[in-house]
């Protein structure tokens, strides 16, 4: 299994709890559900967050979280032109 399957993994089960990808949820979410050297917290976090937001904006319909972010950046521009 690779290391962005098993972000994935530990994604889906976060997700599942009810977690969201800010600091506050992650962190002792991840220490109470995953066994890992405390020097990788950082990689977790920015490993298993970055899934986290990409399986939020799935379920909206994106490809990814970047998708989301481009659309509503395109979709707010084309509305600043339309009003000028």
């Amino acid at each position: 299994m690779s290391l962005k399957e098993i972000y994935r993994q530990a994604a889906l089960k976060a997700v599942e709890d009810g977690i969201f990808p800010d600091e506050a949820d992650l962190v002792p979410w991840i220490k109470a559900n995953c066994s890992f050297d405390p020097d990788n917290l950082f990689f977790l976090v920015l490993g298993i967050g970055a899934e986290i937001g990409d399986i939020l904006a799935q379920r909206k319909g994106f490809r990814n979280q970047v998708h989301e972010i481009m659309t509503g950046i395109h979709a707010s521009k084309t509305s600043e032109r339309k009003e000028a």
